[in-house]
C-alpha cells in the first residue's frame, strides 16, 4: 500500500482498532490481547502524539484578538496610516487588505498609504491576524481623500460688492492660503497693509459657512454686522465681503472667520 493511501485510510483504521479495543475491554478487561492491541494502536499513533497535543494546546489558547483601524481623511498627496493592536498567547501573523485583496508586504501592525490621490477615496482597509487557533479579522476602515483646500483674500480701495452680488468675480487675490476642512479660516495680513480697504474672503462652498469674524483690534461680530456683508454663493465659492472700508493697519496680525 502506498504511503499516501495509508495516510488516507489511517482514520478508518484507528476507528476500527478503537472499536475492537472497546469490545475486547467489555468482554474481558484483563485479557493480554487487549494490551497487545493497545500497544499496536500506540505504535501507529505514537509519532503523532506530540503534534496532536500541540494542536490541542493551541486551540485551547484561543484565537487572537484584534482592534479596529480608524477611518482616515487626508488631502491629496498626504499619507494615510491605518493601525491595529493584536493580543495573542501564541505566535501570529498579520496581513492587511484593501477592498478585500491582500496588500503585498503589508504584514505589520500598521499600514501607510503614501501620496493618497482622489482615486483612493472610498477604499476600505482591514487586517487579519492568524495564530494556530485560526484567523480573526478587524472591521474595515474607510479612506477619504479630498482636494487640497485653498482660501483667497483680496483687499482694495474700490467696493467690489456690486459686481460680486451680480455674480461677476474679476478680483486678483493677493493672498492664497491652504485651509483645513470645516475649520476656522485665519488670514494673515501682509505687513504694511493700507488704511480704508474693502476686503473679500473666498473659499469653497463644500466647506461649512463661516458666520462670525474675529480680531482683537477690530469690532468682533457676526457676518452681516456693520463691518461685514452677508455671505454670497457664486460658482461653487462662498464670498464674505466687507460692508465698509476697514483700516487694515489696525489689524496687526490676522483676521479669523469661524
Amino acid at each position: 500500500m502506498k504511503s499516501g493511501s495509508f495516510v488516507g485510510v489511517l482514520p478508518n483504521l484507528l476507528y476500527m482498532e478503537g472499536s475492537l479495543l472497546s469490545n475486547l475491554n467489555s468482554l474481558n478487561p484483563t485479557t493480554a490481547t487487549l494490551r497487545g492491541t493497545a500497544e499496536y494502536v500506540l505504535s501507529l499513533c505514537g509519532k503523532f502524539l506530540l503534534q496532536a497535543q500541540s494542536i490541542i494546546n493551541n486551540i485551547a489558547s484561543g484565537v487572537a484578538t484584534i482592534s479596529n483601524p480608524a477611518n482616515q481623511s487626508v488631502n491629496v498627496g498626504q499619507s494615510a496610516t491605518f493601525s491595529v493592536t493584536v493580543t495573542s498567547s501564541t505566535p501570529y501573523t498579520l496581513q492587511w487588505y484593501r477592498n478585500g485583496i491582500a496588500i503585498p508586504g503589508a504584514t505589520g501592525l500598521s499600514y501607510t498609504l503614501l501620496n493618497a490621490q482622489l482615486t483612493d477615496s472610498g477604499a476600505m482597509f482591514s487586517a487579519i491576524a492568524t495564530n494556530a487557533a485560526g484567523p480573526v479579522s478587524s472591521n474595515t476602515a474607510t479612506l477619504t481623500v479630498t482636494a487640497l483646500l485653498t482660501a483667497q483674500w483680496w483687499f482694495g480701495s474700490t467696493d467690489p460688492y456690486a459686481a460680486l452680488s451680480a455674480g461677476s468675480d474679476t478680483l486678483s487675490y493677493q493672498i492664497n492660503q491652504t485651509i483645513t476642512h470645516d475649520a476656522a479660516i485665519t488670514i494673515n495680513y501682509p505687513i504694511g497693509a493700507e488704511n480704508n480697504q474693502f476686503n473679500v474672503l473666498r473659499y469653497p462652498n463644500t466647506e461649512n459657512q463661516k458666520t462670525t469674524w474675529f480680531n482683537t483690534n477690530l469690532n468682533n461680530g457676526i457676518i452681516g454686522d456693520p463691518q461685514m456683508r452677508n455671505i454670497l454663493n457664486i460658482n461653487n465659492f462662498y464670498y464674505i465681503v466687507s460692508r465698509v472700508a476697514m483700516s487694515l493697519d489696525n489689524v496687526t496680525t490676522s483676521l479669523t472667520y469661524t
